[in-house]
């Protein structure tokens, strides 16, 4: 296949999208080994989504040829690991078939670098850009530092994560002076003409999940909170609306 043949893609026939769904959702509770914890971007694709359909638009149908490759692809353990080749080596087989050369992969709106990180892992030629300068250091990151320095970058991430954490600890200790509670909520306030300031907050939900939330207590002019909910804690009804909704307060 060469540029500019007028053949039908795969991507534009029927292919596993309930599988590849939930392949994705899988991939992304996972907290740890995913290229997109380098940094949390908004509208990140899953690597396993980003594969498939980059895999998709680069080889024809029939499914049949491709459907148990496609099937391995939505199994995010079977394709992530230095060990785990084989779906990766016979995907890149499958386009070459099908390529008089290596194919040439353009994401001109990179993001977190999951599409140019995709077509890398099928071994074509990725080249992706941002207007984001913090999108343009994540895929220099995900796709350039990491095969170029391999495990020195891992040890000078690490370190350097260290000393930025202990100088951040540093600096903002007069903010967080306890090290009991290692989570706090930003929010503006106002002054009210009662002597209260008040934060002012959209949610008082801590988690969802584990129905946990907060409550907001008025005494001696300062407003401090309480928690609530949870499987030990005591249950009240529910946490009450916040102050702050449709730019308004």
């Amino acid at each position: 296949m060469s540029a500019g043949t007028s053949q039908k893609r795969l991507i534009g026939d029927i292919i596993p999208i309930d599988d590849i769904s939930v392949g994705g959702a899988k991939e992304k509770n996972k907290k740890y080994k995913r290229i997109s914890n380098l940094h949390r971007w908004w509208a990140t694709r899953p690597t396993i989504v980003s594969r498939i359909t980059t895999y998709a638009a680069l080889v024809n149908p029939p499914l049949s040829k491709h459907k148990n490759n496609i099937s391995y692809m939505c199994k995010y353990d079977y394709t992530t690991g230095p060990d785990k080749t084989s779906v990766r080596e016979r995907a890149r087989r499958y386009i070459a078939e099908e390529w008089d050369h290596k194919p040439k992969v353009l994401d001109p709106f990179g993001g977190g670098g999951s599409i140019p990180f995709a077509a890398a892992w099928l071994g074509c030629e990725s080249h992706s850009m941002d207007y984001n300068p913090v999108a343009v250091i994540m895929q220099k990151c995900a796709l350039e530092y990491a095969p170029r320095y391999g495990q020195t970058l891992h040890e000078d991430v690490k370190r350097w994560a260290k000393i930025v954490g202990e100088l951040f600890e540093k600096r903002t200790a007069s903010y967080y002076p306890s090290r009991d509670h290692y989570v706090y909520i930003w929010c503006r306030t106002i002054q009210c003409a009662c002597g209260y300031t008040i934060p002012l907050i959209h949610d008082y939900t801590i988690s969802k999940k584990r129905n946990i939330y907060c409550q907001s207590v008025a005494k001696n002019n300062t407003i401090s909170f309480t928690l609530h909910g949870g499987q030990y804690g005591p249950y009240g009804a529910g946490p009450s609306e916040g102050q702050v909704g449709g730019k308004r307060a």
